[in-house]
């Protein structure tokens, strides 16, 4: 996820993003941009090349919707894997896309409320939290007491997630609090396009709540590092950030209309006001 190709990237319409209030939790990651891009935001945009190829036969599963090559790597299978990978922008977007070839192969979905009926030669799969998917396959010959093989992995991948309370100002500019989750290079996060993309959850009219995937195909925020007549070791001493106060994101300068419950001074924000108006827009 550091490096410069990164997981999620569908390609959603380019309209705003709307979402109807009030909005009960949010969360976000910050990811650089389908690279083809982290939820946010990457500045030249080094996107995977599309792939074409063949439609996928009935019998290939999980992630890879490519014929299978029979003896070296074939081309359209490390295009497949670029495919999800830019689809995969979090956890959230990686578990849909996988959720969507699984149906696509002929996977069934099951629900861990009801009881299952597996049966021999059936292929199966469930989520959980939207984050966590399981997928098997019921051998031909497989009977109770045979043993049979695991595979696993990871959906999440190191991003700088926003903070409960990310709306802040510091020194008329307003910021976005974030903190670093997993072990990423975050040197290389500095003087990038950044966007966002995650997971919210809204409270629909009738007082249910809703979940609803997010991300933003376009640059938002960015994180500058400082000119060399105000840094002069950098050269001599490395880059060493404070990850803490080094690594917020700036969002936008400072307008009265949109930080008018803000306080200057402190950074905070009123308790109404958790995330910058502009970067719900």
């Amino acid at each position: 996820t550091a490096g410069r190709s990164y997981r999620l990237a569908l390609h959603p319409s380019r309209r705003p993003l709307r979402t109807s209030p009030p909005m009960a939790l949010l969360r976000l990651h910050l990811l650089r941009p389908p690279p083809a891009p982290l939820a946010a935001f990457s500045s030249p945009w080094r996107r995977a090349l599309p792939t074409t190829r063949p439609a996928a036969p009935a019998s290939r599963l999980l992630c890879s919707n490519h014929p299978a090559a029979p003896s070296s790597p074939s081309p359209s299978i490390v295009g497949g894997l670029l495919d999800y990978l830019n689809e995969s922008w979090t956890q959230f977007h990686a578990t849909a896309e996988a959720k969507r070839q699984l149906l696509a192969a002929g996977f069934e979905l099951l629900s861990e409320n009801d009881d299952w009926n597996l049966q021999p030669g059936g292929r199966y799969f469930f989520t959980r939290n939207m984050s966590c998917l399981v997928a098997f396959a019921v051998g031909e010959k497989y009977r109770v007491g045979n043993g049979f093989n695991i595979i696993a992995a990871h959906t999440d991948s190191p991003c700088l997630k926003l903070k409960p309370r990310s709306a802040s100002i510091k020194s008329g500019h307003q910021m976005v609090g974030v903190q670093t989750y997993g072990g990423g290079l975050w040197h290389t996060w500095f003087d990038r396009d950044l966007t966002l993309a995650g997971r919210v959850i809204l409270k629909a009219p009738d007082g249910s709540f809703k979940h609803k995937l997010v991300k933003v195909n376009r640059p938002l925020i960015r994180v500058p590092t400082l000119a060399i007549h105000l840094d002069r070791t950098v050269n001599s001493e490395g880059f060493k950030p404070n990850l803490e106060s080094h690594l917020a994101p700036l969002l936008a300068t400072k307008c009265e209309e949109t930080t008018v419950n803000f306080d200057d001074k402190k950074g905070s924000s009123s308790t109404k006001t958790v995330h910058h108006p502009l970067l719900l827009q």
